[in-house]
């Protein structure tokens, strides 16, 4: 990874010098465990958790850590099997250490600790398929920055200059890549007793990076419009996706094979499993990471769907941070399809209500897009041509949101949502949302609907906002 070889360069430094010394090692629980079988095809096994808590590996690795500490805790328990093997091979503790224990099951059964064979085998599968996942996310954030078409499809030709000057309410959590992860956290979840891949710590990890986004748009392109962009600063407002999610992945491995000053919580909860108290060790509960082919996930059509993810998250960002794009409740619309059918506004029938995507101009009049404004591409299902968003889940999921954070963009979390539907996690669509009667560049707020009881009864908005520097605030149309 390029944007973190440095830190890398550094850390394989320390894994270096640390391997050219004897660890500090410990003491091995006194205990003797069941032979392990060579050859097992760990797919067949029809109880998984009850053949992992057989084995006692489980009891044993938490047991040592008990004794010893979680520095190094793979390493050192290594050493002290096999004194005469060669440390390096199980360092573990980065993304760039070998983790690759180099023994068969007889070796253990000589020292009458059969079952950690299966918790070796545990340790390196989870770390080729962690190193797998890296790459994979890479291969996705880079078709993206290849293909980058944001600037066009914000209707903004590359010989454009000037532009609209920035909301204050639209800099807000961009919640990007976390959106995009979330949509892939399904199969993490504990379904049928086992857990298909760790993509969840990355949905947790990159909360922050939407704010890390955020601060680089208000700071490093203050005062800049999109027109003034080039491809590459756009890109660069992006970039930062790749070295959180890195440093999201790093923090895990270490946190998992004990590097020195990384907590073992840092595995989220979603991916612990089994009764032991040390989450270092829960991430192998209930043998989840005896697989035949841990990194079979990282093959198939998966990582085309976190681009499309990621891409529609980073449209929908864009579009309300260059165009103030904010999703209004139409009291003004009849509670009908047939009124609300528009190339941005869209009939949900379920509470008969209008939404509508709308722009709220610099000179703070609210106004429709017209039905041809390159925004919508976002609804466009065209091959290289579109985002395929679902119009209605889109503005719902932006609703709802508000609504369920009164009156506030709320923050992506982890929730199970498959590829094949168009239903997003809750907020992945954040955006401001307003509701009232619309009466032609400004609504008359309805101050009985739970989100803008705030607001002051008869409040015009947007023309009720006040400009303070060079942002427009809400402020002024509080009550009290």
């Amino acid at each position: 990874m390029r944007t973190t070889l440095g830190r890398w360069a550094t850390l394989g430094f320390w894994v270096s010098l640390v391997s050219l010394v004897h660890p500090a090692l410990g003491k091995l629980p006194e205990r003797e465990l069941p032979d392990c079988e060579e050859g097992k095809k760990w797919d067949n096994i029809e109880d998984m958790g009850k053949f992992w808590w057989d084995s006692g590996a489980e009891q044993f690795a938490s047991d040592y850590i008990d004794a010893n500490g979680h520095t190094n805790w793979t390493q050192n328990m290594y050493m002290e099997l096999f004194p005469d093997a060669n440390h390096v091979d199980m360092a573990c503790v980065t993304r760039d250490s070998a983790c690759d224990f180099n023994q068969i099951c007889d070796e253990f059964n000589k020292l009458k600790k059969g079952g950690l064979y299966y918790l070796f085998v545990s340790f390196k599968n989870f770390h080729n398929f962690v190193n797998g996942l890296g790459t994979r996310l890479d291969q996705s954030i880079d078709t993206i920055l290849e293909g980058n078409t944001f600037k066009t499809d914000l209707g903004f030709g590359n010989d454009d200059d000037g532009g609209k000057e920035k909301n204050e309410y639209t800099i807000g959590a961009l919640g990007i890549y976390a959106g995009a992860l979330t949509a892939v956290a399904a199969p993490v979840a504990l379904v049928g007793g086992a857990i298909a891949a760790p993509i969840a710590a990355l949905a947790v990890g990159l909360t922050g990076v939407a704010t890390v986004i955020s601060g680089a748009l208000t700071t490093a392109n203050a005062g800049k419009s999109i027109k003034s962009l080039s491809k590459d600063e756009i890109d660069g407002l992006i970039s930062p996706i790749q070295q959180q999610s890195w440093k999201a992945i790093d923090d895990l491995v270490g946190g998992v094979y004990g590097m020195q000053g990384i907590s073992q919580d840092v595995v989220p909860q979603g991916m612990r499993a089994g009764v032991v108290k040390h989450p270092a060790v829960q991430l192998f509960g209930e043998g989840h990471w005896l697989k035949d082919q841990p990194t079979l996930k990282l093959a198939e059509g998966y990582f085309e769907e976190v681009s499309r993810k990621m891409k529609q998250g980073i449209m929908w960002s864009l579009a309300g941070l260059f165009h103030n794009a904010t999703v209004i409740i139409r009291d003004d619309r009849e509670k009908n399809a047939k009124s609300c059918n528009g190339t941005f506004n869209v009939y949900e029938e379920k509470t008969g209500r209008c939404l509508d995507l709308m722009d709220l101009r610099s000179n703070n009049n609210l106004v429709g897009f017209p039905d041809n404004h390159p925004l919508t591409s976002m609804w466009k299902n065209e091959s290289n041509t579109g985002y395929a968003m679902d119009k209605l889940w889109t503005l719902r999921n932006a609703v709802e949101c508000w609504e369920a954070n009164n009156g506030a963009k709320g923050n992506v979390k982890p929730h199970p949502v498959l590829f094949t539907e168009p239903v997003p996690p809750p907020c992945f669509f954040a955006a401001n949302v307003y509701k009232g009667y619309y009466k032609g560049q400004y609504i008359n707020m309805d101050t009985d609907w739970a989100p803008q009881t705030k607001f002051k009864k008869g409040s015009s908005w947007p023309h009720c906002r006040k400009k303070e520097g060079n942002f427009y605030t809400d402020k002024a149309c509080l009550s009290g």
